[in-house]
Parts: structure tokens; C-alpha cells; sequence
């Protein structure tokens, strides 16, 4: 999904059994205004209860390296909680978020646990 039309070269994708998934543009009630100077961009995918997922942040070749010399820093949040950050730089083309990262342990380094869908909780509620 291209991110924003202003900033041609940006998208971002969510991957499952690395092939990316379906998307689906949000209804102009659910797109939320700028906070804070920041562009928001909301589209919808669908997946089953469980799958591991990926994000892939890519800066194609439509993206303007040119301005001035820069990398760029893709910073993941789920459900509002931030899960990690990385740098993406010029002929690097993208970056992979596959885990969330769950701290380090002496003897086994770097530890993480998969992204996975949340079960969706529908129902009719009673009034």
C-alpha cells in the first residue's frame, strides 16, 4: 500500500506466509485527522485467527533520496503498543518487522515472539 500521495515511493505491506495480503480503503468516517502534524493513513486487511504476520516498510524507486542525504526510520506500533524501530537508507530498498522483541537474555542474546492476528470477538450485544 503506497502510504500517502505526497510522498510518492513509500508502502508499506502486510505479509502472511510471505505473500501480501488483500487490502481494503477505509470508509471516510474512519480516516482520523492529522495529529500533531503528522499525515494518518488507515486501510483494512483481513487474515484468519492466529496467522503470523510481517510489516514490510519499502522505499521504492519512486521515493526522492535526492533530498538532501537521509535514511529513514520505520517505527512499528500494534494495538498502540510500540513494537520496534528500524533504519532504512538509500539502496537498501526495504526493511521486515517479523517479531516483537521480547528483551535479551545473557546466554541466548536477542529474544522475540512471532506477530500473530488476535482472534476477532464478535457478537450481538443486549439492550
Amino acid at each position: 500500500m503506497a502510504i500517502f500521495d505526497t510522498v510518492p515511493g513509500l508502502e508499506v505491506t502486510v505479509l502472511v506466509a510471505g505473500v501480501p495480503l488483500a487490502e481494503y480503503n477505509a470508509p471516510a468516517k474512519d480516516i482520523t485527522s492529522p495529529a500533531r502534524g503528522c499525515c494518518v493513513s488507515t486501510t483494512y486487511i483481513e487474515c484468519r485467527d492466529d496467522a503470523v504476520f510481517w510489516v514490510k516498510v519499502t522505499a521504492g524507486e519512486d521515493y526522492a533520496w535526492d533530498y538532501k542525504s537521509h535514511a529513514l526510520q520505520a517505527k512499528l506500533f500494534l494495538d498502540g503498543n510500540h513494537v520496534d524501530n528500524m533504519l532504512l537508507g538509500r539502496g537498501e530498498g526495504s526493511v521486515t518487522f517479523y517479531e516483537v522483541s521480547c528483551g535479551r537474555s545473557p546466554d541466548r542474546g536477542y529474544l522475540g515472539r512471532e506477530m500473530r492476528f488476535s482472534a476477532m470477538k464478535i457478537g450481538m450485544s443486549r439492550h
